[in-house]
């Protein structure tokens, strides 16, 4: 069927019932998020489960009119009439019944959901802050970085696994399916649940839970995508199946110097599957999950010196496993998870032929004891180990060991208090102490202030150690300390956050040109500053604005320049209109000059980019199982570079179709 044809199909759409909001938040009174609640529907026996950030997802089969039922062994039940909107979920303990306490809370930001995209682009880019770079298209490799940071200090953790690589000290998205990236949100690490390369915070990735059936995506550029879904849930049990493929033969066009041109050798084909189970039985939790991608890429290079013979074949697979114990005062878990990923690089033309493989196995046991609603202790400890298998990086391992326990102090004279600890032992370089302490109080009705202050750090990676040529041995680990000053003010329909951070770091490692190759160094000072807002505005659910704009000045205290890839500015904003039921989303993000590397008469840079997406979601139709989105990126078709030297696509439209099998429900 022509394009042209699909997307007129979307116009004469049958209008359904509405769409389900797919996910929420459960918080306490004092504004925390409340773990492994259970949220059931009573109509239709559905249910599922706070994750360890008070996320949850809407159970499925849930319609507008359904009551949702809020329980957990020391919280009071509550039941909400479902409405199709996005859940925040206010909980008191039981059984002392508290007044609930309305907190401004400046960190109610990283609560922030983003909508449902199809590209990781778009998806990233509209958390604020966020930065995706990419090596050009679906075949590159795509890191994220915050703050204008680097990509190694940011912690990206997807089903409560740690997908950062021991041999990269980076996380490639890439490797991850679209159909995967649910939402986002990010955090500052205040409770130093993580460790190495948290500096900037962490971000979560929440799988949706997608109804049972079939979705079908397909671009102008011929890339096309096919996922299945089926789910099986009773009372006290939930399976998720999940399995499909990505194909972009990389004939999409870029825009380089002005000029639309053609790349050759981006085709990128992706298979991957997946299942996810939890269990609860009176008060006990247990969840398992799996997840595997491979992925077959040709490597275009650098614009100007194209490769049309490399390729790359590499693989991800995730494990992991947790029991939990409910109590009236919180609960213990232990938990395993294991990564794993290989890559495989070929280029005849220079007769490379690299291989990869690096593992991560991690147990950790966590307590939460609150013996009231103004005391939380938090307890976490465990171990790690990490392996990497390289013809270019060699044969090498360590063993971690943390410890990190804090203690949140709630609504004591209006201020609430959070400090935490964590001591973490390598056995290759010694050990690292770290904190962090954050202070909150209302000033006004309408306005909070917040402070924190903490440290980090980043051990080398086996790359950074080892890699031939290039590799330092002698590298010291990284170590920063920030402070953060925030005021917020909300009302019904205007929320607003201003701030101030600043970031200072010890022994940055950094990858410098040495002339034949390049090697990784230590700036011996280094620092950020970042002034930003904010802000958030929404007349009704019909319509809602989120914008946010930070300020960033870098330097090389050594030097004296800007550190490399720190834009100036960074921003976005996001508008979602709902009419009738249809869903209309455009989205803008900024990025300003970013220095690429310092030379003679003049520096590298790359210039500021405009990037705007667009997309138009309809009704369910034909007995509610079908439902089409139809998307543009970068609709005003810009030149997008975000890693020098790999120009990204130009102008793209994708048409999405989604099919949800009936299923019998219970009455």
């Amino acid at each position: 069927m022509p394009f042209k044809r699909l997307v007129f199909i979307i116009v004469l759409a049958k209008a359904g019932s509405p769409s389900a909001s797919e996910s929420g938040i459960i918080l306490s009174e004092t504004n925390e998020p409340i773990q492994y609640v259970s949220v059931i529907n009573n109509r239709t026996e559905t249910w599922s489960i706070s994750d360890d950030n008070g996320y949850f997802s809407i159970p499925q089969k849930t319609k507008n009119g359904d009551s949702l039922h809020f329980e957990r062994i020391g919280i009071q039940n509550k039941i909400f009439i479902y409405t199709g909107k996005m859940l925040t979920i206010i909980l008191n303990k039981d059984p002392i019944l508290f007044p609930e306490i309305t907190i401004h809370n400046p960190t109610v930001q990283s609560h922030h959901l983003s909508k449902k995209g199809f590209g990781r682009n778009e998806l990233v880019n509209s958390i604020p802050g966020t930065l995706l770079r990419s090596y050009g298209g679906s075949a590159g490799i795509a890191l994220t970085s915050i703050d204008g940071g680097q990509t190694k200090d940011v912690k990206v953790v997807f089903n409560q696994i740690d997908l950062t690589s021991p041999q990269l000290g980076m996380t490639d998205l890439s490797q991850i399916p679209f159909q995967l990236l649910g939402y986002l949100n990010t955090q500052s690490n205040s409770n130093l649940t993580y460790g190495s390369g948290t500096t900037d915070g962490v971000i979560q990735i929440h799988p949706w839970a997608t109804p049972t059936g079939i979705q079908l995506q397909r671009g102008n550029d011929k890339s096309h995508s096919l996922s299945l879904h089926y789910n099986l849930n009773s009372k006290d049990q939930s399976i998720n199946f999940l399995a499909g493929q990505n194909i972009d033969l990389g004939t999409h066009p870029v825009i380089y110097n002005e000029e639309e041109i053609s790349r050759e050798n981006q085709y990128f084909k992706q298979t991957f599957f997946g299942a996810n189970y939890k269990k609860k039985y009176e008060n006990w939790i247990s969840h398992f999950s799996g997840w595997h991608s491979i992925q077959d890429r040709g490597i275009s290079g650098l614009i100007w010196s194209p490769n049309s013979a490399a390729s790359r074949q590499d693989s991800l697979s995730l494990v992991s496993g947790s029991l939990v114990r409910l109590l009236p005062k919180g609960f213990l878990r232990t938990s395993i998870t294991y990564r794993e990923s290989s890559e495989n690089y070929l280029d005849p033309n220079l007769n490379i032929d690299s291989k990869h493989l690096s593992k991560n196995l991690s147990s950790t046991f966590m307590g939460i004891y609150s013996p009231n609603s103004n005391l939380k202790f938090r307890s976490t400890f465990g171990y790690s180990n990490e392996q990497v298998k390289s013809t270019d990086a060699g044969n090498n391992y360590r063993d971690i060991f943390f410890f990190a326990p804090s203690l949140s102090i709630s609504n004591i004279i209006g201020i609430n208090l959070l400090s935490a600890l964590r001591l973490d032992h390598y056995s290759d370089f010694g050990t690292a102490l770290n904190y962090s302490f954050q202070i909150d109080k209302q000033v006004f009705n309408l306005l909070n202030f917040s402070a924190s202050t903490g440290s980090s750090f980043r051990a080398p990676t086996f790359n950074d150690l080892y890699w031939n040529p290039g590799g330092n041995i002698h590298l010291k680990p990284e170590s920063s300390h920030f402070t953060k000053i925030a005021l917020h003010a909300k009302t019904s329909l205007l929320s607003i956050e201003i701030f101030n951070k600043s970031k200072y770091s010890d022994h940055l490692i950094v990858w410098n040109s040495s002339g034949n190759y390049w090697k990784p160094e230590n700036i011996e000072k280094s620092s950020r500053n970042i002034v930003g807002i904010n802000t958030s505005l929404g007349f009704s659910d019909r319509f809602t604005l989120n914008s946010s704009i930070q300020n960033i000045q870098s330097k090389n205290h050594s030097s004296g320049n800007q550190l490399r890839y720190s834009p100036e500015w960074i921003g976005n904003m996001s508008i979602q209109i709902k009419y009738s039921n249809w869903v209309m989303r455009f989205d803008t993000h900024l990025t300003g000059k970013q220095l690429v590397m310092v030379d003679y008469p003049s520096n590298l840079e790359l210039d500021p980019t405009l990037i705007s997406n667009i997309s138009l979601t309809s009704p369910h139709f034909y007995q509610d199982q079908f439902q089409l989105t139809f998307h543009v990126s970068n609709v005003l078709n810009h030149e997008l570079i975000t890693i020098y030297g790999y120009p990204e696509p130009s102008r793209l439209f994708r048409l999405n179709i989604s099919y949800q099998l009936k299923q019998k429900e219970t009455q």
